[in-house]
């Protein structure tokens, strides 16, 4: 290089391109040599990942908690066997707006700059033992789009624990419960409930932020659509007869006790006497007899007469319906 000339800026970052190209053939090199027996690979895992993923667990202040807030701690190992290391150059941009993030990112070491066009909006560090470094989670787990670019400094490569949708999706068959929890711990963050309704919480300290309440908007849309998409899949389940379809639903966690506009459930909607018998399904409806829940003023009683239909079980003058499968 002194032969060369070479300026000093320049050498460091060739440098610190040939250090990261040996970080990545060494971690690759160990990954693909190292085939641990699950009980100690869990133990490993939780060593060289836990304590980036546990600042994601904590319950912050007033309606703020990290994303596997309440999660179950074998969940939690499930996920750490999952993650694997990656790292950037300085510079790399990892996450771009108006994307669907497919890979939800912790920051394990160094800063990550989210980006509001040219200007950075925030810095993601690794190193306060109580923020969570996590990176695209609403993106990822809500499906919306990612708002914000996402790179590495300028001035220094950094580290990233990932975890890919399918791995995601693999863990989620096995905890189906542990997907709605965070999704729960995500929509509260922005005062929201499961069905994208505005919770009973205080939520001034958003209002001067213009962004959170742009997020907060676009999420709302989502998950109401999603809601009335899978109240219309269920309903038409129910309708088709096809009770393993109706099964997977209620697994993905779609309430059986999901209404439309009008009030009415897909079951109240969809429900025969024949499909009732050949799903061998037992129903139980609570019904309220006095409030309205229909554009006719009908009572959910008078809902359930107009369907003149013979329904397995009984009915109970009490507030919700259940569909036991």
């Amino acid at each position: 290089m002194d032969e060369r000339r070479i300026p000093l800026m320049t050498r460091n970052r060739l440098v610190e391109y040939f250090e990261f190209q040996y970080k990545k053939a060494v971690q690759r090199r160990s990954s693909a040599d190292l085939k641990l027996p699950r009980s100690l690979e869990v133990k490993v895992a939780n060593a060289r990942f836990r304590p980036t993923l546990q600042k994601c667990c904590n319950k912050g202040l007033g309606r703020e908690r990290g994303p596997f807030f309440s999660c179950s701690p074998q969940f939690l190992d499930a996920i750490v066997t999952k993650l694997r290391p990656v790292f950037l150059m300085p510079g790399d941009q990892f996450i771009r707006s108006s994307d669907m993030v497919l890979e939800l990112c912790f920051v394990s070491m160094g800063n990550a700059e989210v980006m509001d066009g040219e200007t950075v909006k925030q810095i993601i560090r690794s190193d306060i033992s109580d923020a969570p470094s996590i990176v695209g989670e609403i993106s990822f787990f809500l499906g919306v789009q990612q708002l914000h670019s996402v790179r590495a400094p300028l001035s220094s490569d950094i580290e990233l624990l990932v975890l890919n949708k399918e791995a995601s999706e693999e863990l989620f068959r096995d905890y189906p419960e542990q997907q709605e929890i965070i999704n729960a711990n995500l929509l509260a963050q922005y005062n929201l409930d499961a069905k994208g309704d505005d919770l009973e919480v205080e939520n001034a300290e958003d209002e001067d932020d213009t962004g959170a309440q742009a997020m907060r908007q676009i999420i709302k849309d989502t998950v109401k659509r999603r809601h009335d998409e899978s109240f219309q899949a269920l309903a038409w389940a129910v309708a088709s007869g096809d009770l393993e379809e109706v099964r997977r639903m209620l697994r993905k966690g779609i309430g059986i006790n999901a209404c439309n506009y009008d009030g009415k459930t897909g079951p109240l909607l969809s429900i025969k006497p024949q499909i009732l018998v050949s799903l061998g399904i037992n129903i139980t409806i609570h019904v309220y007899l006095e409030a309205p829940i229909s554009n006719e003023s009908n009572t959910s009683f008078d809902n359930i007469c107009a369907c003149n239909v013979h329904i397995q079980g009984q009915i109970i003058a009490e507030h919700h319906s259940s569909l036991n499968i």
